[in-house]
């Protein structure tokens, strides 16, 4: 049981706590990502309208969020995958022991 065994208790909602803060910060920036970025200047110098999709889509700041967007996305994958595995190793592990109590 979980809530007897601290340090699995202390891991599990650690690293749930992590998860989740990423997965608000991912929604935030997945928004963000195809926004003009604060304080970006979509004028010419003479005051003139510029090209304002062009100027979006090529302002570092909303290049640099789309990228961590796609980082933070790739981390998930890789991050769901390595779980799997190692809950697989763990299920392999205990195989021997089924009927004794200790299960998954």
């Amino acid at each position: 049981m979980i809530a007897a065994d601290h340090r699995l208790l202390n891991a599990t909602t650690a690293h749930s706590t992590a998860v989740l803060a990423r997965v608000d910060a991912l929604r935030a920036a997945r928004g963000a990502q195809w926004e003009r970025p604060p304080g970006a200047n979509l004028r010419t110098a003479l005051d003139l309208h510029a090209d304002p999709t062009g100027e979006v889509a090529a302002n570092t700041t909303r290049l640099r969020a789309r990228a961590n967007v796609e980082q933070s996305l790739a981390l998930l994958d890789r991050a769901t995958a390595t779980f799997k595995r190692a809950t697989a190793d763990l299920e392999d592990v205990l195989r021997p022991y089924s009927g004794t109590g200790a299960s998954v």
